[in-house]
């Protein structure tokens, strides 16, 4: 469990991060596109920032705690794809890529978790695997910073999308 408490940490540092990056790019350009974004990038991170002040609020030792993780990781995935569907204007292209590998990661977490949890009394439970949902998890909030600090930093081209093929990838089916 005490992973988990890790977890959490780490999400909240991760969203404490990039709410601050993005209240800090809100002032660098007044076109209406750019603010239009800006204001539907603003309520996406807002969603985000409740999921997770949801799951840091999970006691892991109450019953019921892993169905709760579960949904919250669902809702994640949903806000996630929410940011990736939003169409950034120019000079931000980096962000799409950022975004597409946020949500690659937090649905192969979200899958993870789901085969960790899903089962009765943990049947499924591998350490290895919560390990994978962890550290993809961790891979997600990475890129949700990168996010924030290119609306910082205004240095998205097409030349800087990450790739997105990931190492640690799991079939649906």
């Amino acid at each position: 469990m005490k992973k988990y408490s890790t977890f959490k940490k780490y999400f909240l540092v991760s969203a404490f991060v990039l709410c601050s990056a993005f209240f800090a790019a809100c002032g660098k350009d007044n076109t209406a596109e750019l603010e239009a974004y800006k204001t539907d990038l603003q309520t996406i991170y807002n969603e985000i920032n409740t999921t997770a002040v949801s799951i840091n609020s999970i006691d892991i030792n109450q019953p019921g705690a892993e169905k709760k993780l579960l949904e919250y990781m669902d809702i994640m995935v949903n806000e996630i794809t929410s940011l990736k569907d939003l169409n950034e204007p120019a000079g931000y292209e980096a962000i799409d890529g950022y975004a597409t590998e946020a949500l690659s990661s937090i649905t192969q977490s979200s899958y993870m978790f789901h085969q960790i949890y899903d089962a009765d009394e943990f049947v499924n439970f591998n350490e290895t695997t919560a390990d994978q949902a962890i550290n993809l998890y961790s891979n997600t909030m990475e890129k949700l910073n990168q996010i924030g600090t290119t609306l910082i930093g205004n240095s998205a081209s097409t030349n800087s999308v990450p790739n997105t093929e990931s190492e640690n990838t799991v079939s649906a089916n």
